[in-house]
C-alpha cells in the first residue's frame, strides 16, 4: 500500500485508525481462510492453527459462577430527605423578610439555623424544620 497524504492532512495512511482498520480486516481474512481450510474447530487445531472458539451469550451466562449473597448493612433511613435552605429560599417560603426571620429566631418561635460550611460562614435551615413551622401555624388557625 502506497502512503498518500492529502493537502494540508496528515498521513492517512499510517495513521492509528488506519493501522488498527488493516488489522482487522488481516485477522478476519485469516479466520475466514482457516475455517474454508478446515472442517472443524479441532481439524484446525490439528493442523497447528488458531481458530477462535465463539460461545453463545447464552452458554457464557449459564457457565459464570454464581454471586455469592453478602449481607451489607442498610443504612438508617429518616422519613424525609435531609434537605438545606438558604436565607432567600426561607424568605420565599415563609413570605418573611430576613428582620423578622432573625427576630423570631431570638425569640425563639422560628427554627435555629445549621452552620452548612466547615467555617461557618454558610448557614441555611432545615427543610423539613420550617415546613413543621408553617403547618403549626396552619393548625393555630385551624383551631377554635
Amino acid at each position: 500500500m502506497v502512503p498518500f497524504k492529502l493537502e494540508g492532512q496528515r498521513n492517512l495512511a499510517t495513521s492509528p485508525l488506519a493501522r488498527q482498520q488493516r488489522s482487522a480486516l488481516r485477522i478476519k481474512a485469516e479466520i475466514a481462510r482457516i475455517k474454508q481450510s478446515a472442517a472443524s474447530p479441532k481439524d484446525a487445531m490439528r493442523v497447528g492453527e488458531w481458530v477462535p472458539i465463539v460461545r453463545p451469550a447464552a452458554q457464557v451466562v449459564e457457565s459464570a459462577p454464581p454471586i455469592p449473597k453478602t449481607s451489607v448493612a442498610k443504612p438508617k433511613t429518616n422519613p424525609a430527605p435531609l434537605r438545606f435552605l438558604d436565607l432567600v429560599e426561607v424568605e420565599k417560603l415563609t413570605n418573611r423578610n430576613k428582620s423578622t426571620i432573625y427576630a423570631e429566631m431570638a425569640a425563639g418561635t422560628f427554627p435555629k439555623q445549621i452552620k452548612i460550611s466547615a467555617g461557618g460562614r454558610r448557614v441555611g435551615w432545615v427543610y423539613a424544620e420550617v415546613m413543621e413551622l408553617m403547618h403549626s401555624r396552619v393548625d393555630q388557625r385551624n383551631e377554635p
